[in-house]
């Protein structure tokens, strides 16, 4: 079993106007810290993921968003990184 911690800000706000209404967007921006703390040196492997997204409000219980998510960590005690660039879509609904 593995304990992974996370840490995500996250900011989301709405194009037009002071609040979000049905069949408005919005731009939704994050970024994630992960580390695995019962591992070996779990700071230094910890993952970094940065998000930004556009959605739309379709309405009181949908929302549509999609955006680019960069991914990074160290893979090896040299330092070596992966890099990942994912491209996401999400339904939330409620």
């Amino acid at each position: 079993m593995r304990h992974r911690w996370r840490l995500r800000p996250s900011l989301d706000f709405p194009l037009q106007g002071e609040r979000l209404d049905p069949r408005e967007t919005y731009l939704n921006a994050q970024i994630e810290w992960l580390t695995n703390i019962f591992e070996e040196s779990p700071l230094y492997y910890r993952e970094t993921r940065l998000y930004a997204g556009l959605g739309w409000q379709i309405n009181e219980h949908y929302k549509l968003e999609n955006g680019l998510e960069w991914r990074n960590r160290r893979s090896d005690a040299e330092g070596n990184r992966r890099h990942r660039l994912l491209y996401r879509l999400t339904l939330t609904f409620r």
